[in-house]
């Protein structure tokens, strides 16, 4: 999409060596971190939520792909970003990567401070979440996943 953008805009005026795009929602910041993404396979700094969104509307090529080995290096509240994200987009094999990822690292996500207002900042999204780390706690303990976290 982002090259068919650019292709668009320099048919549409040859003369004019620099080209302005207006792209609805996509903040600079996620347009920085696709752009350094595309030149590095790398995300710079913790984007990696901004990156998914960004990257899906722009259909950038590869990136779902490798996003298995980002959310493996990224911190858990970048991944807990990046769920969300994907329940808003509605992707659900992101998801399912984050979930997974989350799930493993149960122990240290429900002891993170900020867990908790990101639960009451996206309660919706987070439910699913929440919902997958009992239903583990339950099966493996016995317990009730609340009590972790109260």
């Amino acid at each position: 999409m982002l090259a068919s953008l650019l292709a668009a805009a320099r048919e549409t005026s040859p003369q004019h060596p620099l080209l302005e795009l207006h792209l609805e929602e996509v903040s600079a910041t996620g347009l920085e971190a696709a752009l350094h993404y595309i030149y590095t396979g790398w995300v710079q700094g913790q984007g990696l939520g901004e990156l998914v969104r960004v990257g899906v509307r722009l259909q950038l090529p590869g990136l779902l792909d490798n996003l298995g080995q980002l959310l493996d290096r990224a911190g858990l509240r970048e991944v807990v970003e990046v769920l969300v994200v994907a329940l808003n987009m509605g992707l659900e094999v992101v998801v399912e990567g984050a979930v997974a990822r989350l799930t493993r690292e149960r122990v240290a996500l429900v002891r993170e401070p900020w867990w908790r207002e990101m639960m009451l900042a996206s309660p919706g999204p987070l439910l699913r979440l929440y919902e997958e780390l009992c239903r583990e706690e339950v099966g493996r303990e016995g317990v009730l996943c609340y009590s972790h976290i109260m």
